[in-house]
């Protein structure tokens, strides 16, 4: 069986970290696919070789190894008060002819502002994060983008960003009733519950500890509801 094999790297590379090999057996419950694993970290220089029957999309892959190693620096966090970052950079699998470098964007989110104007709304936008509610606004664009940094998290985030939104309707219009401050988003927005609540459904299980799988699809529905809401919210606040 020939291995999907994924490079990346443990970041800061000045805090130089060693560990591995070692194996382990996963299964993406998204999917239904399972795999086993093995992970090595050389002065921070990240090798995941993953052997499974399976086709799999490689982002969903990418998320999955990136989460493995991400799990095992957590454990290593924790036991010595570290802060690593994980960047998982290239997916490799001869038998299958794959050698793909991954980029720092989101191919749905780039599509969708392809024709957008940069500069324009660049400009549009930097006033709205001053004074005393542009804090809320950066609070919304800040979740984004952990949302996209985060594949597991990503309703957790991109509803933790509108959320900042209600937060801006309470201060700036004196709103104290959650409901009336929902209603201002929509308002503001054009974008009502149903709109809303696909976001909020991949984002209460983690609010609570909990996990619910999620695939790139599903991220893909989460990040273009929640462009729609934050972009138009934007536009009219």
């Amino acid at each position: 069986m020939i291995p999907y094999i994924l490079k990346g790297l443990v970041l800061p590379e000045r805090a130089a970290i060693s560990l591995g090999p070692m194996k382990m057996e996963f299964f993406h419950p998204s999917s239904g696919l399972e795999a086993q694993a093995k992970l090595n970290i050389v002065l921070n220089q990240i090798t995941v070789w993953v052997y499974s029957e399976h086709e799999w999309d490689i982002f969903d892959l990418r998320n999955v190894a990136e989460q493995l190693v991400v799990d095992i620096l957590a454990i290593v966090g924790f036991l010595k008060g570290y802060a690593y970052n994980v960047e998982i950079r290239q997916i490799i699998n001869d038998g299958k002819d794959i050698d793909y470098v991954f980029g720092i964007n989101m191919p749905c989110i780039e599509k969708r502002n392809e024709h957008l104007d940069f500069e324009k709304h660049l400009n549009k936008l930097l006033p709205k994060v001053a004074g005393d509610h542009g804090i809320f606004i950066k609070r919304c664009l800040n979740d984004l983008v952990m949302a996209m940094k985060q594949p597991g998290d990503t309703g957790f985030y991109c509803f933790r960003a509108i959320e900042a939104l209600k937060q801006y309707c309470k201060n700036r219009y004196g709103l104290e009733k959650e409901a009336d401050q929902w209603k201002k988003v929509s308002d503001i927005s054009g974008y009502g519950k149903d709109h809303i609540e696909v976001v909020r459904r991949f984002a209460f299980p983690a609010r609570h500890g909990d996990i619910l799988p999620i695939t790139s699809s599903d991220r893909e529905e989460i990040f273009i509801k929640a462009w729609d809401i934050v972009e138009a919210f934007l536009e009219n606040a």
